[in-house]
């Protein structure tokens, strides 16, 4: 689990330098969340015990809670020298009116999932990651409303 976090992290900041205009990805980003990894970590676990709660609460909290921490990890691997506690709460403050948006993006990818499952999964190589830099350009669309919203 602590490994497949960190290549998480690592997974989204190369999905940010394709989404990125000016940044060049390289194959070493996806070990990036290595360098961090007490922050991955304390955020995988953080994020874990936020939704378990809500799905103790009722189901739908549990759902709602995905939603509103979703940019956490790209929060992170944006900037690495954010806290656990900065990249919740401005995750949170950043999908403020973007969640059913989200939601919609990735419900417009389950057509696609399916299709790459028939050919025995094969397709799900150009799937998801065609599916992260859809979500990273998603984060720097909504990180951007954010900051613009916040400086004026």
């Amino acid at each position: 689990m602590i490994v497949s976090s960190a290549m998480s992290i690592g997974v989204c900041r190369l999905s940010l330098n394709y989404a990125y205009d000016d940044k060049q990805p390289e194959f070493a980003d996806i070990f990036s969340g290595f360098k961090v990894i007490l922050k991955v970590i304390g955020l995988f676990i953080s994020l874990g015990m936020i939704i378990l709660i809500g799905m103790f609460l009722l189901i739908i909290p549990g759902i709602i809670f995905t939603y509103i921490f979703s940019q956490a990890y790209f929060i992170l691997a944006d900037d690495n020298s954010k806290s656990i506690i900065q990249c919740l709460k401005e995750s949170a403050e950043m999908m403020k009116g973007y969640k059913f948006k989200y939601f919609v993006l990735l419900l417009s990818f389950l057509g696609w999932g399916i299709l790459g499952l028939i050919p025995l999964g094969i397709g799900l190589l150009w799937v998801i990651p065609y599916m992260n830099v859809t979500v990273a350009s998603f984060y720097l669309k909504v990180k951007n409303n954010y900051y613009e919203a916040n400086i004026s």
